[in-house]
This record gives C-alpha cells, structure tokens and sequence, in this order.
C-alpha cells in the first residue's frame, strides 16, 4: 500500500513541477527515489514470500508517514534556499 502512496504522490509532484516549474524539484527527487526504493524491498519481498502489494492499515500509515516525512524534508529544502538568500543580502 506504501508503494501505491508514495507512487500518487510522485506523480502528482513531477506534474505540478512540470506544469508550474516551482521549487519542487527537492520534492520530486525525494519522492521518486523513495518510490524506487520501495519498489526494490517489494521485489525482494515477492521473490521471498510472493506477496507483491500488502494492503494493510498499517501500510498506509507507512506510506503517510513516508509522505509527510518527505514533504518535511522537502519544506525544510526550500526554507534554507530562502533562508541562504536572505542573509546574502
């Protein structure tokens, strides 16, 4: 279930980077290598058990908080970029 959330979140953010081109470039690396990372335990996983996609209450708190942890780093990116041009000033 974490592989699917953190695929939609994915999605969603390399869309709204290309159709906006805002500071989301740190977010859509973060989710992107997260959903990959994902994507080979979940291959391990079935080549070990032969259950690919475990769809659990537990899993999607997983992948929320996989999620927020990502938009976490995302927003404390796009603070020390603005943070760094303030005290160029």
């Amino acid at each position: 279930m974490w592989l699917l959330i953190l695929l939609a979140a994915s999605i969603a953010s390399t869309v709204t980077y290309f159709t906006k081109r805002d500071n989301s470039r740190v977010l859509v690396l973060v989710l992107w290598g997260a959903t990959l990372m994902v994507l080979v335990d979940k291959l391990y996983s079935y080549a070990e058990s032969g259950t690919f996609i475990e769809v659990s209450e537990e899993s999607a708190y997983l992948g929320l908080a996989a999620l927020a942890l990502a938009l976490a780093i995302w927003a404390l990116a796009v603070s020390l970029r603005r943070l760094g041009g303030v005290l160029r000033r």
